[in-house]
């Protein structure tokens, strides 16, 4: 499972996707029947499911609890890995929803770089067999890869944002705005560019340019 999700990683940085194979990736290691991925709110007060597995799991997606009650409160306050067997009677915390039909449950944190970035949830309900301390040290070491995982998607998210955003500004803006190398050829040119040249796009402009328009050029320069 570890080795399925560090390949899957490597294919791609889209956030959904990669959250949705670390839940996958812990369902498949514990052989578990539930799992569930919860990240930090904006804020930070609390914490939401983003990805959920299971049977008839499917109302819990976007939930929130608080980030400082609850099995997964204080996993991520500490942060330190919960492992349960039964009901929960741990007297670190309260569980928010107590079930009785959970054989065995592990909470685990999500860090990377002294970060937190969520909390990975597996519950085993059908057979009685407990998770063992050995698969508990494999589901710290999928955490600790996912940790990492999550920090590159997220940063490659934050890029996209940024991209989008300074997009938005670059065709929008009133001002001409183009991007050439030292060379002198032209790369970008936003459309106020092309307008106040008096080209149609921003692609003639560019083109023109590029291939000798000498009245382009010293419209350039004149600009």
């Amino acid at each position: 499972a570890i080795y399925e999700l560090s390949q899957a990683i490597a294919s791609s940085l889209d956030f959904d996707t990669v959250i949705g194979k670390i839940t996958d990736a812990a369902m498949e290691q514990l052989d578990a029947d539930e799992a569930s991925l919860m990240l930090p709110a904006k804020g930070g007060e609390e914490l939401f499911i983003a990805v959920v597995r299971g049977e008839k799991r499917e109302h819990l997606l976007g939930e929130r609890i608080s980030a400082k009650h609850g099995i997964a409160g204080w996993v991520a306050s500490h942060p330190e890995p919960v492992l349960l067997h039964g009901k929960a009677g741990d007297p670190r915390f309260v569980s928010l929803k107590p079930r009785s039909d959970i054989q065995s449950s592990v909470s685990i944190p999500l860090l990377a770089g002294g970060s937190f970035f969520g909390v990975l949830n597996v519950n085993t309900t059908n057979r009685r067999r407990s998770i063992t301390l050995g698969q508990l040290k494999a589901m710290s070491i999928l955490a600790s890869t996912a940790a990492t995982a999550l920090e590159s998607a997220h940063l490659y998210k934050q890029l996209k944002e940024s991209e989008i955003k300074y997009r938005s500004i670059f065709e929008n803006s009133l001002e001409g705005i183009y991007q050439r190398t030292t060379d002198g050829e032209f790369l970008t040119a936003n459309p106020a560019f092309a307008r106040i040249l008096g080209y149609a796009s921003s692609e003639e402009i560019i083109n023109a340019i590029n291939t000798g328009d000498q009245i382009g050029r010293a419209s350039c320069r004149e600009r």
